[in-house]
Protein backbone atom coordinates (compact mmCIF):
# COMPACT_ATOMS: atom_id res chain seq x y z
CA UNK A 1 0.00 0.00 0.00
CA UNK A 2 1.39 3.65 -1.13
CA UNK A 3 1.52 6.05 1.86
CA UNK A 4 -1.69 7.43 2.69
CA UNK A 5 -2.53 10.81 1.58
CA UNK A 6 -6.26 11.48 2.42
CA UNK A 7 -6.54 14.29 -0.51
CA UNK A 8 -4.26 12.72 -3.11
CA UNK A 9 -4.00 8.81 -2.55
CA UNK A 10 -6.25 7.74 0.46
CA UNK A 11 -6.06 4.32 1.52
CA UNK A 12 -9.80 3.23 0.54
CA UNK A 13 -8.12 3.65 -3.23
CA UNK A 14 -5.04 2.37 -2.91
CA UNK A 15 -5.05 -0.51 -1.07
CA UNK A 16 -4.71 -2.95 -4.53
CA UNK A 17 -1.00 -3.36 -5.02
CA UNK A 18 -0.94 -3.19 -8.79
CA UNK A 19 -3.86 -0.65 -9.73
CA UNK A 20 -5.34 2.39 -8.59
CA UNK A 21 -9.15 2.89 -8.44
CA UNK A 22 -8.98 6.35 -10.46
CA UNK A 23 -6.90 4.20 -13.03
CA UNK A 24 -9.92 1.93 -13.45
CA UNK A 25 -12.84 4.42 -12.92
CA UNK A 26 -11.69 7.08 -15.57
CA UNK A 27 -12.89 5.02 -18.67
CA UNK A 28 -16.38 4.81 -17.55
CA UNK A 29 -19.22 7.47 -17.45
CA UNK A 30 -20.17 9.24 -14.13
CA UNK A 31 -22.73 6.34 -12.77
CA UNK A 32 -20.59 3.62 -13.73
CA UNK A 33 -16.94 4.63 -12.97
CA UNK A 34 -18.54 5.64 -9.30
CA UNK A 35 -20.52 2.44 -9.25
CA UNK A 36 -17.04 0.81 -9.75
CA UNK A 37 -15.35 3.38 -6.79
CA UNK A 38 -17.90 2.35 -4.29
CA UNK A 39 -17.33 -1.51 -4.79
CA UNK A 40 -13.52 -0.95 -4.93
CA UNK A 41 -13.56 0.50 -1.34
CA UNK A 42 -16.29 -1.02 0.32
CA UNK A 43 -14.29 -2.42 3.76
CA UNK A 44 -11.34 -0.10 3.01
CA UNK A 45 -13.09 2.77 3.67
CA UNK A 46 -13.86 2.34 7.75
CA UNK A 47 -16.04 0.70 10.12
CA UNK A 48 -19.58 0.26 9.24
CA UNK A 49 -19.01 1.41 5.80
CA UNK A 50 -19.31 -1.78 3.77
CA UNK A 51 -22.58 -1.50 2.95
CA UNK A 52 -23.44 1.77 2.44
CA UNK A 53 -20.73 1.80 -0.64
CA UNK A 54 -22.36 -1.54 -1.87
CA UNK A 55 -25.97 0.40 -1.75
CA UNK A 56 -24.08 3.44 -3.35
CA UNK A 57 -22.99 1.34 -6.13
CA UNK A 58 -26.42 -0.13 -6.36
CA UNK A 59 -28.45 3.44 -6.61
CA UNK A 60 -25.48 4.24 -9.22
CA UNK A 61 -26.25 1.29 -11.32
CA UNK A 62 -29.95 1.68 -11.16
CA UNK A 63 -29.15 5.22 -12.43
CA UNK A 64 -27.47 3.78 -15.13
CA UNK A 65 -30.17 1.18 -16.32
CA UNK A 66 -32.50 4.14 -16.57
CA UNK A 67 -30.39 6.25 -18.21
CA UNK A 68 -29.48 3.78 -20.72
CA UNK A 69 -33.46 2.55 -21.04
CA UNK A 70 -34.63 6.34 -21.78
CA UNK A 71 -32.06 6.60 -23.94
CA UNK A 72 -33.01 3.37 -25.96
CA UNK A 73 -36.59 4.45 -25.80
CA UNK A 74 -37.16 2.25 -23.32
CA UNK A 75 -38.51 4.38 -20.48
CA UNK A 76 -42.28 5.28 -20.89
CA UNK A 77 -40.91 8.73 -18.89
CA UNK A 78 -37.73 9.70 -21.04
CA UNK A 79 -38.70 13.15 -20.98
CA UNK A 80 -38.78 13.73 -17.54
CA UNK A 81 -35.88 11.53 -16.71
CA UNK A 82 -33.50 13.88 -18.75
CA UNK A 83 -35.39 16.79 -17.38
CA UNK A 84 -34.46 16.19 -13.73
CA UNK A 85 -31.35 14.25 -13.72
CA UNK A 86 -29.04 16.21 -16.70
CA UNK A 87 -28.17 19.91 -16.68
CA UNK A 88 -29.04 21.41 -19.85
CA UNK A 89 -26.02 22.89 -22.05
CA UNK A 90 -28.19 26.28 -22.40
CA UNK A 91 -28.61 26.82 -19.14
CA UNK A 92 -24.50 26.54 -18.51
Amino acid sequence: MKTNDPVNNPNHYNWHPKIECKDICMYFNWNKGNAIKYVFRSGYKGENKEVQDLEKAIFLIKEEIKRIKATQGLCSDKKNYFDTNYVKLENL
